[in-house]
C-alpha cells in the first residue's frame, strides 16, 4: 500500500483485543463478519490491509487505533466506547484495530508512539490526522466529528501535490478547509495556499468579510504572508474589517496579482 504514511491523524468500540490462542483456529473471517452485521455490531478490522479494501468500496475515511493486550488505558477507552458511541462512528467511518505486539509492520506504519495511537485515514490510508494516549470519550467524538470532512476528501494526499499544479476543485477544496480546528492541517494548508496567492486571494478576501472569526484569522494569515496591507486589522476586535479595509485591499491585489482579477 502506498501512501499511507503521511501528514498529521480517534476513537470507537472495540469488540474485543484478543486473537486465537497459538494451537487454536479462530472462526472463518467471513463467517465472523457476517453475524456480526446479522446482529448489527460494529465491525473492526484487524489489518491496514482489510480496512484500506473496504473503505475503498465504501468511499468511507478510516479511523484506526493502535493498541496491545497490555495496555490499560486501551483497555479503559474499549470500555468507554462500547455500544452506543461505536455505533455512531461507524456510521461515517470504517474501523481498524490494530494489536500493535501482533500487527507489527503497520503500527511502524501509523507511527505507533504512545498506546493508545488514534489515526484518522483517508480511504486508501494517507494519514490525516494523528493523536496518542487516552482520550475523553466527548473529546474523541469531537475530534472526529472536525476531521471528518477534510479526511474524506483526502486533503492530506492533496498537500503532497505541488501547490502549482492543483487543479481549481482543488484549490477551492482546500479554500474550505482553511479554517479547520486542526492546528497542524490548518498551518500546512495555510503554507500550500500562500504558494499561489494569484489562485485564492479573492477568496481570502471573502474569507476576511465574513462573520466566522475562524475564516477572518485564517485570511489574515495568508494575507501578511502575501505582504498585504493589513495593519490595523484585528479580527478579535468589531469593526476592525470594514469597507474601506476591503477596498484597500482590493487595490493592493489589483497592483501585486493583476492576473488575479481574470478569475473573479
Amino acid at each position: 500500500m502506498s501512501h499511507r504514511n503521511l501528514l498529521l491523524c480517534v476513537l470507537v468500540p472495540l469488540l474485543h483485543w484478543s486473537l486465537p490462542v497459538n494451537g487454536q483456529d479462530g472462526p472463518d473471517k467471513e463467517d465472523t463478519v457476517e453475524a456480526v452485521e446479522e446482529k448489527g455490531e460494529v465491525i473492526w478490522h484487524s489489518t491496514l490491509d482489510d480496512a484500506i479494501k473496504e473503505a475503498s468500496e465504501a468511499n468511507r475515511p478510516i479511523f484506526v487505533i493502535v493498541g496491545a493486550e497490555w495496555c490499560v488505558f486501551c483497555k479503559q477507552l474499549e470500555q468507554e466506547l462500547t455500544g452506543a458511541p461505536s455505533k455512531r462512528i461507524a456510521d461515517r467511518w470504517v474501523l481498524a484495530k490494530i494489536d500493535a505486539d501482533d500487527r507489527v509492520s503497520d503500527a511502524r506504519e501509523m507511527r505507533a508512539n504512545g498506546l493508545p495511537s488514534l489515526r484518522l485515514l483517508s480511504k486508501d490510508g494517507v494519514i490525516g490526522s494523528s493523536r496518542d494516549g487516552y482520550m475523553a470519550t466527548a473529546d474523541l467524538m469531537s475530534w472526529l466529528d472536525e476531521s471528518y470532512a477534510a479526511v474524506k476528501s483526502n486533503v492530506p494526499k492533496m498537500l503532497e501535490i505541488d501547490p502549482a499544479e492543483f487543479t481549481d476543485e482543488q484549490v477551492a477544496e482546500l479554500m474550505s478547509f482553511v479554517s479547520t480546528r486542526d492546528v497542524t492541517a490548518r498551518r500546512i494548508i495555510i503554507d500550500r495556499l500562500s504558494k499561489i496567492p494569484d489562485r485564492c486571494v479573492f477568496k481570502t478576501i471573502e474569507l476576511l468579510e465574513s462573520n466566522r472569526l475562524a475564516n477572518q484569522l485564517s485570511a489574515l494569515e495568508l494575507l501578511r504572508r502575501w505582504n498585504a496591507p493589513v495593519q490595523g486589522i484585528d479580527p478579535w476586535v468589531p469593526g476592525s474589517v470594514d469597507e474601506k479595509t476591503i477596498q484597500q485591499l482590493l487595490d493592493w491585489i489589483k497592483q501585486s496579482y493583476p492576473d488575479a482579477l481574470l478569475d473573479v
